[in-house]
């Protein structure tokens, strides 16, 4: 599926294509040695190929707060440090927020605090399928759903429980985390601050 979809990227410059890589307690230690047994059937892979994540616990994204995934942070800081250095220098807006991605994740996996402000509630929520609205995948505090508000989610975000996530986020009592999903935004906003 990977030489199909490198092979359509080709034709379409907006389709990107990576193999999704999650760390977890299971497979720790085996980044480098997964990489180099893809490479043998796909001999064009390279890091750049792979998007790495850490198993991260939520119980309204992943219903996973019952297991045992905590990988531990010195392998696998270590891990993903030599990987990075392995990746190759890429111009474009994905693979620059890529690879601050993948730095502050391993700042996130030596402090255990999220490197960057939060911005759930500001730039992004999450929704569930039930129509549930949340502040972020890692946040199980519901602040309205979409179907008791008239479908639409204007007065969800400013509602007062919303208003009370953001005083809490401010103060730094978001549950910590540094997925992809919600770290793009962090790094983005980050940026546009930075400039503007």
């Amino acid at each position: 599926m990977f030489k199909r979809l490198k092979a359509l990227q080709k034709r379409y410059s907006n389709l990107v294509v990576v193999f999704g890589y999650t760390i977890s307690r299971y497979n720790q230690g085996k980044l480098e040695l997964t990489f180099q047994e893809v490479k043998k059937d796909v001999p064009e892979v390279t890091r750049n190929d792979f998007h790495i994540n850490v198993g991260q616990i939520s119980d309204i994204y992943y219903g996973n707060s019952n297991l045992d995934i905590t990988a531990k942070r010195e392998i696998i800081s270590d891990e993903i440090e030599n990987f990075i250095r392995k990746r190759n220098f890429e111009l474009g807006a994905i693979p620059i927020i890529e690879s601050i991605f993948l730095k502050k994740l391993v700042k996130f996996l030596e402090t255990g605090k999220p490197p960057m402000k939060s911005r759930s509630l500001d730039a992004s929520l999450f929704m569930d399928s039930y129509g549930n609205v949340y502040p972020s995948i890692m946040w199980g505090r519901k602040i309205g759903n979409i179907r008791e508000s008239n479908y639409s989610l204007d007065g969800i975000w400013h509602n007062a429980e919303a208003e009370e996530v953001r005083k809490l986020i401010r103060e730094g009592k978001e549950p910590a985390g540094w997925t992809a999903c919600e770290a793009y935004q962090s790094i983005v906003g980050d940026i546009k601050d930075s400039i503007f």
